[in-house]
């Protein structure tokens, strides 16, 4: 829901549809984040039940953080890198709890689980949400992009290893893992705006596409930076950043 949230509030250009995407990502971390850095599945008032998060659970929270960073301008935070850094944060904890050493693919349940299972299955196909290991090629892609750190690319090509079978045998089970693996090889953007031009209104005209926007002080042109910084346009008019856009 942060995310649909997040999405919905440009493409209907309506901020208080970004205000209820950032209440709710604070109410999870309140709610769900345990002190010793994990998380709940699920919550139940007034119970002292707990519940051991699984890869999903991580891995939509953490996509959800990026996409909180991707309009991280729009939300006014006194700290503009606040998601960016949780997301790796956490995604350094989803490495450590569910990743296996041996191959390629990462676990649903984390290796630590209290009650020990007699076999830990990773999930690879997308069905009526992405499975964890698909939204971490996206997340790993992401990370890449934003911190240009070696780490992250090799995180997503020891992944991308998994999907070699699966896009021969059954390429309409992994959508969603399609469709990170084509973000990828098309190149992320950071769409860089002037502060007197930044609005929902100006982001919302943009088409969708997997970007992230940001502001400078002093900055005077409308930019597109790929991700190594490089500045691929520079210009004064909106219509032709957004027509570069369209290509």
């Amino acid at each position: 829901m942060v995310s649909a949230f997040t999405h919905a509030s440009l493409a209907l250009n309506d901020t208080t549809l970004l205000d209820d995407a950032i209440k709710l990502e604070e109410w999870i971390s309140r709610v769900f984040q345990n002190n010793d850095l994990s998380v709940s599945s699920c919550f139940y008032p007034e119970t002292s039940f707990e519940s051991v998060g699984n890869l999903d659970d991580y891995c939509f929270w953490i996509q959800a953080m990026l996409d909180l960073h991707s309009v991280a301008p729009l939300g006014n935070s006194k700290n503009p890198n606040h998601y960016f850094e949780k997301a790796l944060k956490w995604t350094e904890e989803v490495i450590q709890k569910f990743k296996d050493p041996e191959m390629p693919g990462f676990f649903f349940t984390e290796n630590n689980y209290r009650n020990p299972l007699p076999c830990r299955k990773k999930i690879w196909y997308d069905n009526s949400t992405p499975s964890g290991n698909s939204t971490l090629l996206k997340i790993f892609g992401t990370l890449h992009h934003l911190s240009r750190d070696r780490k992250w690319r090799v995180e997503f090509e020891e992944n991308l290893g998994g999907y070699a079978s699966l896009v021969k045998k059954a390429p309409d089970g992994i959508a969603h893992a399609l469709s990170a693996i084509c973000e990828d090889a098309t190149g992320l953007l950071t769409i860089m705006i002037p502060q007197s031009q930044l609005s929902c209104e100006n982001i919302s005209k943009f088409p969708s596409r997997l970007s992230f926007f940001s502001t400078e002080k002093d900055l005077e042109n409308y930019q597109i930076r790929n991700g190594e910084g490089k500045v691929l346009l520079s210009t004064h008019q909106l219509i032709e950043l957004l027509g570069y856009m369209d290509r």
